[in-house]
């Protein structure tokens, strides 16, 4: 590990440096008294700043503060002839005037040409069209450019300039959003009643504020009024970018999420939801019914209709790839297991989704959706998405390339089938523990929302994506530039922690007493500071699939190549071989480096002559709501208590039969959601009441806020695990 050399003075210096700005003076000549001239400059998609010209300026120029870089500077002029947009450097560049051509009043003109711009350049004189329109007595200003006319014409939705006056290009680009999803456009003929809202899907105001989504929607008399920040149009533009020296179109999807929170109403529209997943993707969310039972062979009170935030989010990440993958065959449902239920399979009861590729189906699991990291909700949507091209899509030679560059070999003594000898060159432990399918829908799903840090794994692995799968199309990650601040390291570690060259496993315990499990691993070192390790996480796992953990640390300081852990393993756990599954090695900085048995050996014995292998019997459960007094947790978890808080809870009493003590034990409750509202579940720790007796009754409290919803409780699902690891 190398050391971090830090000082303050140094950091702001650069900082400075970083962040430094060039006054652009852009100049507007012959500008007629009473008009104004609206000025546009951007960079790529880092930024996109507007200043008005008026012709009582003295002199009639904007100034702009801009950093380092190449600019483009276009007007957006009314009633004029003006050149089209004009690319400066900075800071090479200070100025650049442009002269206006008043226009030919009277006759109607106007005229369009490529530019190198997404709406080109177009001038505009004389339009019988007007400034303001009274929507159900709301009377709206309106611009009137071409797109303006365009949206109002064939979609039904008016631009205001109540709030920010629309340009021609943000017009523009708002139009081809429209143009870009399955909404059919009004033909010739349709009539459009302002005073009565009919054919009127909506209005649109434009905002400099930031806002959440980046559109805000209220709903009068019927017609939504819409109101898009201004930063969503910043990134929405194609523009014509160099990266890593390599010329292409740079664009985000950001506002087009923003149209689809429209179109739909941020869900709410069931129908036009549905529309947009079909004839966008080729898929169906299944409520529960007779189609979801004949699909899933299950009764369909297991599952729930997906709630409208979770639906927005997986059809965002589907429009995410590129085109060709929006359809992709073999998918055609998604369906939702009921909130807090777990698949009922043992192999998938840990799985927050599932990827059916032979029922042509993605099954969720509320844990999908309730971590609280967004990021691995969208990764793990891409994932799921990712097998079906694997399945349909990826012919054998790609999956053969892919299988050589990742290391694998089929391994008929690994549980997946397959194992790798490459250490270092996966996303996650996951990837690496399972099979190639595994590893490249890890992968795919990382290029797409973490593209850096497939990189920093593996060149290899993301020039194969980069070029066989997404034929070329690449994702940068970028966060808004008044969120973020730098960090500047002299020195940053990008040494992984060396191979496991040595492991030693020792047993200690009587056949009929609990073992101490102790575990010893040397690492391939030069110097520990820069190879070393700070801890290594081990799984190890019985024929029966019961498991325990040990995590091991350095035997000196706080980092090194010699790592020590111990556990105790239960004198009731399986008898016989446990199979250590993957061991991950970790460094001060979160450099990873996987080991399974193909690469290391690792062999454990276990002699308990008292195994149990039979997991807890359920026999009942009740709920009821008590008063009192209780000590409560963070989790809303509760004891009763003389001196606690006074409230209610709801008390959760079950029965187990057990001989042997219990361990890990909840039961969880799901929270009423009558309108669709978005709540769960939540966990309750139970207690045995007295771990001496074969029937073992369990009791908790959740204690009841008073910001918790009214209405019915009820109970999802019960987990209880004893002290040999059987649940």
């Amino acid at each position: 590990m190398k050391k971090f050399i830090s000082s303050l003075y140094f950091f702001c210096f650069a900082l400075l440096l970083a962040n430094a700005q060039n006054d652009f003076t852009v100049n507007v000549n012959n500008i007629k008294e009473g008009d104004s001239v609206r000025v546009i400059v951007q960079k790529s998609s880092e930024a996109l700043l507007k200043k008005w010209i008026k012709s009582s300026d003295s002199p009639t120029a904007a100034v702009f503060s801009l950093s380092e870089g190449v600019w483009a500077v276009k007007l957006d002029a009314k009633g004029y002839t003006y050149p089209s947009q004009q690319v400066v450097s900075i800071p090479n560049d200070t100025a650049i005037t442009f002269g206006l051509t008043e226009a030919t009043d009277g006759n109607y003109s106007y005229n369009w040409r490529d530019d190198g711009s997404a709406a080109g350049h177009a001038t505009q004189s004389y339009a019988a069209e007007p400034t303001q329109i009274t929507v159900i007595n709301n009377t709206v200003s309106v611009p009137t450019n071409f797109s303006s006319i365009k949206l109002r014409s064939e979609y039904g939705v008016i631009l205001s300039d109540d709030i920010e006056p629309w340009s021609n290009e943000d017009a523009y680009r708002l139009y081809k959003m429209f143009t870009n999803l399955p909404d059919n456009t009004y033909g010739e003929g349709t009539k459009m009643d302002y005073s009565t809202g009919e054919n009127i899907r909506g209005v649109f105001y434009l905002s400099d504020e930031e806002i959440y989504e980046d559109i805000s929607i209220e709903e009068t008399d019927g017609i939504r009024y819409a109101t898009v920040s201004q930063s969503a149009f910043t990134y929405a533009e194609p523009q014509i970018v160099k990266l890593d020296g390599i010329r292409g179109k740079f664009f985000s999807k950001r506002l087009y999420h923003s149209v689809v929170n429209f179109v739909t109403n941020f869900a709410q529209d069931t129908q036009a939801l549905n529309n947009l997943a079909m004839d966008s993707f080729g898929i169906k969310f299944l409520n529960p019914g007779e189609e979801l039972e004949t699909l899933m062979n299950e009764d369909s009170s297991n599952f729930q209709e997906f709630y409208n935030s979770e639906k927005l989010e997986i059809l965002a990440m589907f429009e995410e790839l590129p085109e060709g993958f929006h359809k992709q065959e073999g998918l055609k449902y998604l369906v939702r297991r009921i909130d807090g239920q777990d698949h009922p399979l043992p192999a998938y009861k840990p799985a927050a989704a599932i990827a059916w590729t032979g029922m042509e189906t993605i099954e969720f699991m509320s844990k999908a959706f309730v971590g609280g990291n967004l990021s691995d909700t969208r990764r793990l949507i891409l994932h799921e998405k990712a097998h079906f091209l694997w399945e349909y899509t990826f012919d054998d030679s790609t999956k053969d390339d892919w299988i050589e560059i990742g290391g694998w070999f089929e391994d008929p003594t690994s549980p997946s089938g397959w194992s790798t000898d490459n250490t270092t060159e996966f996303v996650s432990a996951y990837a690496h523990a399972k099979n190639p399918n595994e590893d490249m829908a890890e992968s795919i799903a990382i290029y797409l929302t973490n593209p850096d840090r497939l990189i920093n794994v593996s060149m290899k692995k993301y020039e194969f994506i980069r070029d066989r799968i997404m034929h070329g199309t690449r994702y940068v990650a970028q966060i808004r530039e008044d969120l973020t601040f730098t960090v500047y390291n002299l020195y940053p570690d990008y040494v992984f922690p060396g191979k496991i060259i040595e492991l030693d496993l020792e047993v200690t315990g009587a056949a009929d007493e609990d073992k101490t499990v102790t575990m010893t691993v040397v690492l391939d070192s030069e110097d520990p500071s820069i190879d070393g390790a700070v801890e290594v996480y081990t799984r190890f796992s019985s024929s029966i699939g019961t498991i325990f953990d040990i995590r091991l640390y350095p035997q000196n300081g706080s980092i090194d190549s010699i790592l020590v852990g111990s556990a105790t393993l239960s004198k009731y756990s399986k008898s016989g071989y446990w199979n250590m599954g993957s061991a991950a090695i970790f460094d001060q900085v979160r450099n990873q480096r996987y080991e399974n048995t193909s690469t290391v050996g690792a062999k454990l014995w276990i002699e308990s002559p008292l195994e149990d292998v039979t997991s807890p019997k359920f026999l009942e459960y009740s709920s009821e709501k008590v008063e009192g007094t209780f000590d409560v947790d963070n989790n809303h978890n509760a004891v009763l208590s003389e001196n606690g808080t006074t409230g209610q809870a709801i008390k959760v009493t079950s029965k187990w039969e057990e001989p042997l003590n219990v361990g890990t034990n909840n039961i969880r409750i799901d929270y009423p959601n009558p309108d669709q509202s978005e709540t769960y579940y939540t966990e309750v720790g139970l207690v045995a009441i007295d771990q001496s007796q074969t029937i073992k009754e369990m009791e908790g409290y959740l204690f009841i806020r008073d910001y918790f919803p009214s209405g019915y409780y009820g109970f999802v699902q019960g987990y209880i695990g004893d002290e040999a690891g059987n649940g």
